[in-house]
């Protein structure tokens, strides 16, 4: 057993000592004192409970949100700052405490007050900080470890030292390493994969291999150089991987290169341009890519033609005529290597390897810049050059076509044919700087497409790129204008367009390539682009994704017969399987930076946060303005952020990139703000919300108290006016009534001097007469004295009924009552007749009738007394007064023999009864019980 083991060891020693030199395939990206760290060594990387990055320096602790860094250093004479600059190690135990490890020292972070706690009883260099499974907090010096008190004040020295699992992976680990390698640091990500960072070799990753029940080593990351996204240091003083779920980054700790990122979602291209690294730059730009059968990958450059060898990277530099630009490579199906650039076509003789020239018809005196080679179905090699289309059958012979008929009478030149392909129907696509042609077949006319500024659905531009037909046999026109749909429309073609509007980031489309999900990749100047014709959906993958560059070449795509995409362009030569692509699944969390009140920042925001009370503005505080970061570090600036102020907004608000937000002129009132993140990937957390809750306060005069007040000094003002205006209406009626009661009182006596007198002279007068005549007055002249007498008679005692009234000393209902007594005693007397009165009393006194309304009423009593004198042949007879504060009644009453009122008419005597009852406002009610008697009932509301 011990033999075997030996063994493998033996050969794992071996194949890292003899493996070829690391290719450089990873991808980094830095940070360093460029970006904003205070230095450069970094000891310990931490990330908080809120998602925070933290790293600790020789010059500092910071604090990294994905955009800017904050650095926090010792002040002096400031007991509340670190106590140390130089931080050695940092934990957040359970109860989300902060601890930080200086030379110096032990210090606990406040978040919400922004302020260090020095602990005073460790004040020598921290070495380590760790919590065990019980909770408990230990703390290793140089000379001992101790534990925290359970009071949790103060540590005590202790003899034991906390279980550390990393020990017994080490153990494991350390005969899998090459010899001499120091091992400084090591961690377990969350896929399982060993990270073993060394001080001076660089980075070695194992992997756990469960049927065999061991680790076996999966790759290695050394220092390059040279490389701008390579390791810069191999020099590891620390590995971290934060606890989130689908963590994308590993945080690699540097002695002198600052803090290294590697994000597996960026390490899925491969990075075959390393292997140029010391080339210049016309070496490192890259044309006319392609795959033989035997695994090699040919490049071409400005500076010669390349083949690497894809399983071993050995390269194998081929001659060609100075200053040939290979644009275009292709191994046939007989096995022929097929170059072409600006100095013609090459053929590879394969046993001198050697490229010899193709001899193709002259081109201005020279052998053709030759643009593109093809081969068809049927075998044949194409030709695109820029004077000419050229055939090459597997003989070796060539033809030639300079121009096609497109009519009987007109042809299309045939000039710089960049692109060739053949589709399912056999036609042929020829793609030129001036137009594309489509050939059905040779007896068949060409059309030639060019664009029509009128007609959109024209080409888009004549420059063409490269034509790509894919599985659905759907025909793509990449060109310098965007990628547009040829779409057979009743016997013509037309073109959708796919621009910069539609989403595509740069519309110059160099190539195409179709992947097994049906999906377009799109080589272009901004960058690698992934399109779903389906949902007619983007992504673009940019030198921030991992590919190191944005500018691709024409000619510098090539899917491989085995499924890998090969992508070549300024500087960059890739490599990926779209399917074994990596896609960054963490979802950020948000966290907000910055609140500051017209351009300046509000001092203790994390205590803010942390009360969770409200944030408080006064009315005149109107520009303001919030900066938050999501926590993913993949590619911060590609970050997306979305907000809804509650209140305001009825939708979510989407702003890109852009990480604030401005509000101004907000309405006093209550708010809640939301915010919410997605990563690189356009992955939205909708889980978790940035929350904030903003109270605007009114201005006093916009409060309700103020209102209150507002509208009691308005009630106040109004009822002032009111009864001002009252006071004045009163007056004034007062007046006309004072001056109504003096003009009827004069009019009352003017009336009865005048019409009593005038009266009385006119009964003596008749009187004289009869008198003068000694009693001989007789017959007509008798008879007329008589009526004169009668009729003077009951004029005066009308006229005494309408003088009474209209002296305003008789509207109260006494005056009433006493007249009406009056009357009915001097009827009722010597009738037989018992006339009653009820109620009749001072408190009649104070029920004041309206003006004219005492004669009705005294007229319409007088009424029913002379009915009950005249018809009722009564015994008895009652007349009641009975007032209430809202209803005056008279009744009067006899018990004669009564009305049939139901079957006999009522006469003009009743009717003016009713007729003067409504005349003053009231209602007489006539009633006759079945026993006997009659009733007349007025009421009347009181004013």
């Amino acid at each position: 057993m011990k033999t075997k083991l030996l063994i493998g060891l033996m050969w794992m020693w071996a194949a890292w000592a003899n493996a070829a030199p690391p290719i450089g395939f990873d991808f980094w990206n830095h940070l360093g004192t460029n970006e904003g760290l205070s230095q450069n060594e970094v000891h310990c990387i931490l990330q908080d409970h809120r998602g925070l990055m933290w790293f600790g320096t020789q010059d500092g602790l910071n604090c990294y949100d994905g955009q800017r860094v904050q650095v926090f250093r010792q002040a002096p004479f400031d007991s509340t700052s670190l106590s140390d600059d130089f931080i050695t190690t940092l934990h957040e135990d359970s109860k989300q405490r902060f601890w930080v490890g200086t030379a110096k020292g032990l210090n606990c972070y406040d978040f919400a007050k922004g302020t260090f706690r020095r602990s005073s009883q460790l004040k020598t260099v921290i070495l380590q900080i760790i919590e065990d499974k019980n909770k408990a907090i230990w703390v290793q010096t140089k000379t001992t470890w101790w534990v925290m008190a359970t009071n949790e004040t103060e540590f005590k020295v202790t003899k034991r030292s906390p279980d550390d699992a990393k020990k017994a992976l080490l153990a494991q680990i350390t005969p899998l390493l090459p010899a001499k390698v120091s091992v400084s640091s090591l961690i377990t990500d969350h896929l399982g994969i060993v990270w073993v960072g060394t001080r001076g070799q660089g980075i070695y990753r194992f992997r756990y291999e469960a049927d065999k029940q061991q680790y076996v080593p999966l790759d290695a990351f050394d220092e390059d150089f040279f490389d701008t996204n390579g390791l810069k240091s191999s020099h590891i003083t620390c590995l971290y991987e934060g606890n989130e779920a689908d963590e994308d980054i590993v945080w690699i700790g540097t002695r002198e290169a600052g803090v290294q990122l590697y994000s597996r979602s960026k390490n899925t291209f491969k990075h075959w341009e390393r292997l140029f690294t010391q080339e210049s730059a016309a070496t490192r730009t890259f044309f006319g890519l392609t795959t033989d059968k035997k695994g090699h990958l040919w490049v071409g450059s400005y500076s010669g033609l390349y083949r690497i060898h894809r399983a071993t990277h050995d390269i194998r530099t081929y001659k060609t005529p100075p200053n040939t630009i290979v644009e275009t490579s292709l191994e046939d199906t007989q096995g022929s290597f097929w170059v072409g650039g600006n100095t013609g076509l090459f053929h590879l003789d394969n046993t001198q390897q050697q490229f010899e020239t193709f001899n193709l018809p002259l081109y201005e005196g020279h052998q053709p810049w030759v643009l593109r080679i093809y081969e068809d179905p049927s075998q044949q090699v194409w030709v695109g050059t820029r004077g000419y289309l050229a055939q090459i059958d597997p003989q070796k012979k060539v033809r030639t076509w300079k121009e096609l008929p497109v009519s009987k009478t007109t042809k299309a030149k045939l000039e710089s044919v960049g692109t060739i392909q053949r589709d399912a129907k056999g036609g042929m696509w020829i793609g030129m700087r001036q137009g594309l042609i489509y050939w059905p077949s040779p007896t068949q006319y060409a059309r030639l497409f060019q664009n029509n500024p009128n007609d959109a659905k024209s080409l888009i531009s004549n420059m063409i790129l490269d034509v790509h037909v894919d599985a659905k046999q759907r025909v793509w026109i990449c060109s310098a204008k965007g990628l547009s749909l040829a779409k057979h429309q009743d016997g013509k073609v037309e073109f959708e367009h796919f621009t910069e509007k539609n989403g595509l980031t740069n519309s110059f489309v160099y190539g195409a390539m179709s992947d097994k999900a049906g999906d377009l990749w799109l080589t272009t100047n901004g960058g690698l682009i992934r399109f779903n014709p389906e949902k007619k959906t983007f992504r673009t993958y940019t030198s921030q994704d991992g590919l190191g560059g944005l500018e691709f070449n024409s000619g510098g795509f090539h899917r491989s017969p085995d499924g890998e995409f090969f992508v070549g362009g300024n500087g960059m030569l890739l490599s990926f399987r779209p399917d074994e692509l990596v896609i960054n699944k963490h979802l950020p969390r948000i966290l907000l930076r910055s609140f500051k009140k017209f351009e300046k920042p509000v001092v203790h925001l994390d205590s803010i946060i942390a009360s969770g009370q409200p944030i408080r503005l006064d009315y005149d505080e109107n520009f303001f303005s919030f900066e938050w970061a999501a926590l993913d570090y993949t590619n911060p600036s590609s970050n997306q952020f979305a907000y809804r102020l509650e209140g305001f907004d009825k939708d979510w608000v989407y702003t890109g990139t852009r990480r604030f937000v401005d509000f101004t002129n907000l309405n006093p009132g209550n708010y809640k703000l939301w915010v919410k993140a997605a990563n690189n990937e356009g992955k939205w957390n909708d889980r978790d919300y940035l929350q904030l809750s903003l109270v605007i306060t009114p201005p006093f005069w916009k409060t309700w108290w103020f209102y209150g007040l507002l509208f009691l000094l308005v009630a106040a003002v109004a009822k002032l006016l009111y009864d001002n205006h009252v006071r004045q209406l009163l007056a004034l009626e007062r007046a006309k009534l004072e001056e109504n009661e003096r003009v009827r009182k004069l009019a009352a006596q003017d009336l009865h001097d005048e019409f009593g007198n005038t009266l009385t002279r006119i009964s003596l007068l008749t009187e004289l007469v009869k008198n003068r005549m000694n009693g001989q007055v007789g017959g007509e002249v008798g008879e007329l004295l008589t009526k004169i007498s009668d009729n003077a008679n009951r004029m005066y005692q009308g006229t005494k009924d309408f003088i009474w009234a209209i002296n305003p000393e008789h509207d109260s209902l006494y005056e009433i009552a006493v007249r009406l007594k009056d009357f009915g005693d001097d009827v009722f007397d010597k009738t037989g007749i018992r006339f009653n009165v009820e109620g009749l009393n001072d408190a009649l006194r104070g029920v004041n009738l309206p003006t004219g309304a005492s004669r009705h009423l005294v007229l319409l009593f007088k009424e029913a007394m002379s009915n009950t004198l005249k018809h009722a042949q009564a015994t008895e007879t009652t007349l009641s007064f009975v007032p209430t504060p809202d209803l005056l009644r008279i009744e009067w009453q006899d018990n004669g023999r009564g009305v049939d009122l139901e079957r006999s008419r009522p006469g003009n005597g009743l009717m003016n009864i009713q007729t003067r009852a409504e005349k003053i406002g009231g209602v007489a009610t006539l009633t006759s019980p079945k026993h006997g008697g009659f009733v007349v009932l007025f009421e009347r509301p009181c004013a």
